[in-house]
């Protein structure tokens, strides 16, 4: 995900971030008004990333929520990131390059990025409206952790167990870890 050697040498606003992302060549992720630079991934990252969205685009089908991948933004609290899956449970707009209701965000862990994944984005997933659950994804690990919005607040939960499953409230649906890891051989 991201680089920090690409940084504009101010902190930015989100309408100030959309407006000079929409004239560069690759993109980028605003994160509490720095600027970084998106990067590629390694194979687990990316077998688990595909597999987290064919599963997902085989349990939602035809209905009112989507599945999306990392080509599309999700503004969360004044920041703009690029989750590796999106559940968007919104009104379809073809044209827009974000999110309309994202409802599950999905982050597949990398080393360089962890960091500001808990630090950084989790806080800002977690204070944006629409969004009702979050999940971690490890690649290194059968592990994944999640935040459910309750009516209490957030729920926090891991799924760990080879048999085990991540329940996706917000869509009832669920995805048995097994099929997320599918393909990713550890250590």
């Amino acid at each position: 995900m991201a680089d920090t050697a690409t940084r504009l040498p101010k902190r930015l606003t989100l309408r100030e971030f959309l407006a000079w992302e929409e004239r560069q060549p690759g993109r980028h992720e605003l994160l509490d008004g720095l600027v970084r630079a998106m990067a590629g991934g390694d194979q687990a990252h990316s077998a688990v990333k595909r597999n987290i969205l064919t599963a997902l685009h085989n349990r939602l089908n035809d209905g009112p929520c989507r599945a999306f991948d990392s080509d599309l933004k999700v503004l969360a609290a004044n920041n703009s990131y690029y989750p590796d899956a999106i559940v968007d449970c919104g009104e379809p707009n073809p044209r827009s390059t974000h999110a309309s209701s994202p409802t599950i965000v999905f982050e597949v862990l990398s080393p360089s990025t962890r960091d500001d994944d808990f630090a950084l984005k989790l806080p800002n997933y977690q204070a944006t409206p629409s969004i009702k659950q979050i999940v971690y994804v490890e690649v290194d690990r059968m592990h994944v952790m999640l935040w459910l919005r309750t009516d209490a607040g957030w729920v926090e939960d891991e799924v760990v167990h080879p048999d085990g499953a991540v329940t996706l409230d917000p869509i009832s649906k669920s995805l048995p870890l097994r099929e997320i890891y599918t393909g990713v051989r550890f250590g």
